[in-house]
Parts: C-alpha cells; structure tokens; sequence
C-alpha cells in the first residue's frame, strides 16, 4: 500500500509540475495567493477522498486499473479547477491548459521509460536525480519551445470544442495505450511512439495558434483597410466641397465687395471658414493607422470647437500592432473628448498629444482641461456627479495595450488638467521583436 501511495505521490507533483510550466504565464487573478490555497485544499480533498477506497482494489488487477484511471481523471479534474481558481481565464482555456500538460508529463514519463529499457536499471526511477532532471529538463524545453508561443497576451487561444476533442484524445491515448501497453509487455515500443506522436501533437496546437493569429491579423488589417478607404472617400467628398467652394469663392469675393452691411459680409466669411476648416481636418502623419484614428476624431472635434494639437514622432510607434495603435489611441481620445465637452467656454476646450522619447522611455501623453470633480474606481474615472463629468471608459483598455509591451498607465488631474501617459521601455520593444 505504500507503495502504491508512492507512487500516486510522485504522479500528482510530476503532473503539478507540468501544470505550473503551461500556467505560469496566464493571467492571474487578483488575490492569487489565496485562490492558490483554496485550489491545494481541493487537490488535497481529491488526493485523500480516492486513497480511502484504494484498498478496496488490492488484488485485482482489473479492478485496480479502473481505480487507477478514475484516479487519473480526478487529478485531472482536480488541476483543471484549480487554473481556473488561480488564473483569469475560462474553461475552455483551463481544459486545453491541463491536457498539454498531462501530454508533457507523459512524454518525460516515456524518456524515464526508454532510459531504463536501454540501462536495464532503476537509474530513472521516482525519486533519483536523473528522474528529477528528465522532468525538470522536459518542461523546460516545453516552455521555451511551444508554451511561450502558445500563450498570447496571457491567454490560450483554445476553443472550447478544441480544448474538449484535445481531452479526449489525450486522455484515450495516455491512459488506455500505457494499460494496453504494460498489459502486453511492450511499454518501450509504447514510449517510443508516444513521445513522437505526442511532440507533433504539440507542434499542432503550435501551428494553429500562429494560424489563428494571422487570422486574426488578417481580420485586423482589412478593418483597418476599411476604415482607412473610408477615410479616403471622406477626404475626396471634402476635397470636392472645397472645389466646389474655391470655384465660388471668386463670385463671393466679389459679392463681398459690393455689400456694405457687415453682419452679410461675416456670414459668407464664416460658410468659407467652415469649408476649410473641413479640408484641414484630413491629417497626414506618415502613419495610416494614426491618420485613420486622428482624422476622425479631429473632425468630431471640429464639431464640438475643441483645438486639438498632435505633436508625434511616428516612427516611436512602428513597434505597435495596428489594432493597439487604434485602440489606444481611440480611447484615450474619446476619454478626452467627452470630457471637454462639458466645458462650457469654448475658448478652453482643446486636447493635445505629445509622442517622445526620452532616456529608454516612450511617452505617449494625452493632455485635456476638464470641469468637476474626478475620483477613480477600480481603474475606471468616474465622476462626482450623476450626470456630468468625466467618465473615463476605455481606461482599462489603455492599460492592457501597454501592459502587453511592458509599460504602465499614469493619471495626473491636478490643476483640473487631465493628464494621461502611456510610459513604455523601449527595452522591451526590442526584446519583442527578437
């Protein structure tokens, strides 16, 4: 019976092992040490809850392999609930999560195999130095080899009929060809042909997420595409305003000079003012993505009088994916926006943008006056009062941008200036793109 409980032990810290190389760079959640207590309590309740009945199974070998794939798939279970506990993810992910572990664990357990057919001794057994460098070498190579391109943005890209069909296949595979294996007495031809068939099953998942993200990167870019010809076709329509206006222009010059009433006179002065201020708001940067996002605020800004000044070194910000670019950029503009248009003196709503660098640092800075009272909750900014003020939504969306490139998010609102920089090391940006 000790044994038996030995080598139970040695299964679950060897499947935790690998469970904790596939989870370590998931999103964890706020109070992670204490859900990573709750998660040991449950894997300890299992653990004991099936060792009360595995005397029950002494003797019978039929019967002890049923007990033993129950006890596998509890521990399973068990490691499944226990990321979803820790890590801010969803089943789907937990599931995929623990199946690529348990694949791992099984390869080791297969290189322990073939070890010992080729020594002929116990060299590899549980608990020498060999078997801890077999496992610990394992997931290593795993993580630096496919975790660390599996994972995007602190998540694996995992549906849940995907996660559920890798389960299952992995699980027939492991438990039913090891009990076949042992059975038949040919557990090293076993290992040989699992450890091949379970790295091209890792080099699968592998390809399909970088499938998946060129998908993805394709759908960004036609978005991208579409509101950039959108952009297009809104610059030729103003263009052609213009045109139409400078054509006039000359028969409204001379119109002027023949009225002497001066309220007249400031009327057609104001409809050719408007006309070009409409050509000036299609901005031209050297990046289309920030020209997509800048024109169209500038001209929601036209809109509601607000002065918005853009001041950008664009080639700081080649090393931003387009949709980050958008988003951020997006947000942080709306956020600005919506709260200068509170200020009733038009005179002093104006919004300004600054991009620079400066000792290793990026600085993307988005700078708005406001009125009222701001307090924060949660990362969100929100106002004193019910129905006025600054709301700040898209906050948390600025944030996850910059985290992604290892930057932060600082918020100044003194003087009742809102002052919101995007600080990110350019250090990181170069370690990304090697």
């Amino acid at each position: 019976m000790l044994e038996n409980l030995s080598h139970f032990i040695y299964f679950a810290l060897e499947f935790l092992g690998a469970v904790i190389a596939y989870a370590f760079l998931l999103k964890k959640r706020n109070q992670f040490l204490r859900q990573l207590a709750v998660a040991a309590l449950l894997a300890l309740v299992v653990f004991n809850s099936f060792w009360l009945f595995e005397s029950n199974f002494n003797g019978n070998s039929a019967t002890w392999v049923v007990f033993y794939g129950l006890w596998c798939f509890a521990v399973f279970c068990a490691m499944v609930a226990g990321i979803r506990i820790c890590c801010q993810v969803a089943w789907n992910e937990a599931i995929y999560c623990v199946t690529c572990s348990y694949l791992t664990e099984h390869v080791a357990y297969c290189v322990r195999v073939l070890v010992h057919t080729v020594t002929g001794t116990s060299i590899a057994d549980s608990g020498t130095i060999l078997y801890v460098v077999i496992h610990v070498g394992t997931y290593i190579i795993c993580y630096h080899f496919f975790i660390k391109r599996m994972i995007r943005d602190q998540h694996y890209e995992a549906s849940l009929v995907q996660s559920l069909w890798l389960m299952l296949s992995v699980l027939f595979l492991v438990l039913f060809m090891s009990v076949v294996a042992a059975v038949m007495n040919f557990q090293w031809i076993h290992a040989i042909y699992a450890i091949f068939c379970f790295i091209f099953v890792l080099y699968s998942q592998l390809n399909q997420v970088k499938q998946l993200t060129l998908q993805k990167e394709l759908s960004i870019k036609e978005q991208i595409w579409m509101k950039h010809n959108a952009q297009f076709e809104m610059s030729k329509e103003n263009i052609d305003i213009i045109n139409r206006k400078c054509h006039d222009l000359k028969h409204q010059v001379a119109a002027l000079r023949k009225i002497n009433n001066f309220e007249r006179q400031a009327e057609i002065i104001d409809s050719i003012e408007n006309s070009i201020m409409i050509y000036d708001s299609i901005l031209d940067t050297g990046n289309e993505i920030l020209d997509t996002v800048l024109t169209e605020k500038s001209l929601i800004c036209n809109e509601n009088h607000i002065a918005l000044t853009c001041v950008t070194d664009v080639k700081l910000l080649d090393f931003m994916d387009a949709i980050d670019l958008y988003t951020l950029f997006g947000n942080a503009l709306d956020n600005a926006v919506e709260g200068v248009t509170k200020i009733e003196d038009e005179q002093s709503r104006h919004v300004s943008i600054l991009v620079h660098e400066k000792v290793g640092l990026i600085f993307i800075q988005f700078e708005n006056p406001y009125e009222g009272t701001i307090r924060r909750k949660e990362n969100r900014i929100i106002s004193s009062k019910p129905n006025d003020g600054y709301h700040g939504y898209g906050i948390q969306s600025i944030i996850n941008v910059a985290e992604k490139y290892d930057g932060f998010v600082t918020i100044e609102t003194e003087n009742q200036i809102f002052l919101l920089r995007i600080i990110i090391p350019t250090a990181s940006i170069s370690n990304k793109k090697n």
